[in-house]
């Protein structure tokens, strides 16, 4: 497809039927100019200068045929009440393209819904709560011991306090916990990395989560670790080749491009989580769950890995009419072998995963009619 007709395409699906550029101070081909970002969400308004860079991404990945598919049919008329904004993450990352792929579903329904889905870059599940409890999104898309904290109002979002309507939708694709040591460090399980260099994330950063979830299925807790051997930069694999650090933990989506690119650099290794503590751990974690790193993505890594992970999950608030989640997860689940295609990391979701793994927060009703009628839940 040529690039004139992807943007025509993506205006389509992402924008407004309506909408038209305000006046504004943009250079031409420039980000959103002042005037226009005063009259996006503050939260989101810090992203605007990446919408070039999301809306170029977007069209390469029509322009490949990732995304090839018929224009979507006449729209009803655009309000802003049947507006679906889903706040998402870098443009770089896994969140952005996801999010991108249910909205494209949503839209290519509008006829039979009037619903108008809107996916925007944000920086990340934190920001994507905090939008949600301000109103300035609809939905957002976080990591489910995000969820879980934010509804509980656990640390370190205490002072928050509970997100009581905070509402599940679904759950999206595994985020297994990577624990990558270098080559020469001995070590078979991570308890095992006691005096060595750990790279693992500020307080509250799902990799120091991690680490302390880990060491407490053995009864054990990151104060028998050396403070000097708890690095608070966040977890880069490069870190291991340039000797900076003996591990690192990353909760993120395989395959990931950093972690690729360092074990083709210098000789790392993938540490397993065994099957007994993955059991302890998600029965006293209900955010975490078994997963798996499969063998082939990195260099080095043929065997699969068994280890535990997070899940990216959809949610959204108690004030979301029940007929606007009830369209979106319709037009998921309805198409749901168009939506596994549209992404990498959605290819291995299943059905009936999506609506129990990784959620701690109630279902929204909306949700629960879909699921109910489809026979996924009872």
């Amino acid at each position: 497809m040529k690039a004139g007709k992807s943007l025509r395409l993506l205006r389509k699906l992402f924008l407004p039927p309506t909408w038209t550029p305000p006046p504004s101070d943009r250079a031409p081909g420039g980000p959103p100019g002042a005037d226009e970002r005063e009259k996006m969400p503050p939260r989101l308004s810090r992203y605007a200068h990446t919408l070039p860079a999301a809306l170029g991404l977007l069209a390469a990945l029509i322009s490949v045929g990732a995304w090839a598919a018929p224009p979507p049919p006449p729209p009803r008329p655009f309000s802003g009440a049947s507006l679906a904004s889903i706040a998402t993450g870098s443009v770089t990352g896994a969140y952005f393209p996801v999010g991108g792929a249910i909205c494209r579903l949503v839209n290519l329904a509008r006829a039979t819904h009037g619903l108008h889905c809107l996916v925007a870059p944000s920086g990340g599940s934190l920001d994507n709560l905090e939008a949600m409890r301000a109103g300035e999104v609809g939905f957002a898309i976080v990591q489910s011991d995000w969820q879980y904290l934010a509804h509980e109002g656990a640390p370190p979002l205490t002072e928050r306090g509970a997100f009581e309507t905070l509402r599940a939708v679904f759950s999206l694709h595994a985020e297994p916990v990577a624990i990558v040591v270098r080559g020469g460090v001995s070590a078979e399980r991570f308890e095992d990395l006691k005096g060595k260099r750990l790279a693992l994330g500020p307080a509250g950063s799902p990799g120091r989560l991690a680490a302390e979830a880990l060491l407490a299925a053995r009864g054990r807790t990151l104060e028998g670790f050396s403070p000097a051997d708890i690095q608070d930069q966040p977890p880069d694999p490069q870190t291991l080749c340039d000797n900076k650090a003996d591990a690192v933990l990353l909760t993120v989506a395989h395959p990931n491009g950093a972690l690729k690119d360092a074990m083709g650099r210098c000789v790392l290794r993938l540490l397993p989580v065994e099957e007994e503590t993955v059991r302890a751990l998600t029965q006293r974690q209900p955010f975490l769950g078994a997963a798996s790193i499969p063998g082939g993505l990195y260099p080095g890594a043929k065997a699969e890995v068994p280890t535990l992970g997070l899940r990216a999950t959809l949610v959204t608030t108690s004030a979301t009419p029940d007929t606007v989640v009830y369209a979106l997860v319709k037009a998921v689940f309805d198409n749901f072998d168009d939506f596994r295609q549209l992404h990498p990391v959605l290819a291995p979701l299943r059905r009936e995963e999506m609506v129990a793994v990784g959620l701690t927060a109630p279902l929204h009703p909306g949700a629960q009619t879909y699921y109910k009628e489809a026979g996924l839940i009872r």
